[in-house]
């Protein structure tokens, strides 16, 4: 993965949680065009929220909006429901430290048992960058779907 970095300072990468004064600069990050079958936009995702309990965290590089985290509860079990990196910021090693925060975050909550998350079975970039992160393949949901966990 270090070899994947482009001059990208670890420490710079941070987690904000979104708020009403927050918000809006995530709101307009993109994904690639080819990516967009897989998650929905950042907007409709945020809107959601209101409906839905989740946490929703923004990723910033020095103090720049640049990602998405999204993490839900269900049944005693965290799970990581959307992760995003805005297009003009992937392949930087961003989305890895994030997920790793977001990893050490949940870990440090007492009722933190594991982590999972679904996956689009077409969308082997992903599939590839959580098991990076320490998520193993755990079964299929259905012929689309498929869920990883973090156990560690």
């Amino acid at each position: 993965m270090q070899d994947e970095i482009e001059n990208i300072e670890n420490d710079f990468i941070q987690l904000e949680k979104l708020n009403r004064f927050n918000w809006e600069p995530y709101a307009k990050l993109e994904v690639h065009p080819y990516q967009k079958e897989f998650i929905p936009d950042n907007l409709f995702s945020i809107a959601q929220s209101c409906f839905e309990p989740a946490e929703l965290y923004g990723i910033s590089y020095k103090q720049k909006a640049v990602g998405l985290i999204i993490i839900n509860k269900w049944n005693n079990l965290y799970w990581i429901s959307r992760i995003m990196v805005d297009k003009n910021w992937q392949n930087k090693g961003i989305g890895y430290y994030a997920l790793q925060q977001t990893i050490h975050l949940l870990k440090k909550r007492r009722d933190y048992q594991e982590i999972r998350t679904s996956i689009a079975v077409r969308n082997t970039q992903a599939q590839q960058f959580f098991k990076k992160v320490g998520f193993e393949f755990l079964h299929p949901i259905d012929e689309w779907e498929v869920m990883y966990v973090y156990r560690k």
